[in-house]
């Protein structure tokens, strides 16, 4: 693993993990350390079973979550998207399929949401 990932990756995580996410429903643990096992694990899952992203022929694969994170990693304002993906697939019901968003920019309003 490289530094800037683990920098990231721990940004994500802190982030992510905050009080302030669990209103926006984006708090995928209640601690920051259990962010990236829980990230890992759900990508495994994925591998060995695919959920429907909702574009016809594309499902949402291990692979495909470690890219979207790994392209969040860059900005800020991705921390919200990725997150949302993050609980959209853990969602129990297999028929209700994960929305793939992005923010248009590295300038949207949800960057300043997620400051420190």
């Amino acid at each position: 693993m490289s530094r800037g990932y683990a920098d990231r990756c721990a940004d994500f995580a802190a982030r992510s993990a905050g009080p302030a996410r669990e209103a926006e429903g984006l708090r995928p643990a209640q601690r920051a350390e259990d962010v990236e096992p829980l990230f890992l694990g759900l990508a495994d899952q994925l591998d060995r079973a695919p959920r429907d992203s909702g574009t016809p022929g594309d499902p949402l694969t291990g692979n495909g979550l470690r890219q979207a994170f790994q392209y969040a990693l860059y900005s800020d304002a991705a921390f919200p998207a990725v997150a949302r993906l993050v609980q959209e697939a853990r969602r129990a019901e297999a028929d209700r399929p994960c929305r793939r968003t992005w923010p248009r920019s590295s300038r949207t309003r949800t960057r300043r949401s997620w400051s420190r």
